[in-house]
């Protein structure tokens, strides 16, 4: 009789310890989860804030090549069209050393 009742205490304590286990894994796994969201939500703003500064890039660079301020940025600068004759194409032939 006796030793079925420390099977069985046996048998509780080890239950206890697993049970105990698996609920600090439990609370573990969702330390984790929390903890990966906040990263997650980090790369996203840090992922929105590069695409707005791609976004500002891209109008400067649009703005900055825009034929209209190019001619204007010409004219202050005293350029003028080339005339006929001063542009010379050269041919696809290669060039000897």
């Amino acid at each position: 009789m006796a030793k079925k009742f420390d099977v069985w205490i046996l048998a509780l304590v080890l239950s206890g310890v697993v049970t105990l286990a698996l609920c600090l894994t439990t609370v573990w796994l969702n330390i984790e989860q929390v903890n990966m969201g906040y990263a997650l939500k980090e790369l996203q703003v840090s992922v929105n804030k590069k695409k707005a500064h791609t976004a500002r890039l891209q109008l400067e660079r649009d703005n900055l090549l825009s034929p209209y301020r190019l001619k204007k940025e010409a004219a202050r600068l005293g350029m003028q069209a080339a005339q006929v004759g001063q542009i010379r194409q050269l041919g696809n032939k290669p060039i000897k050393e």
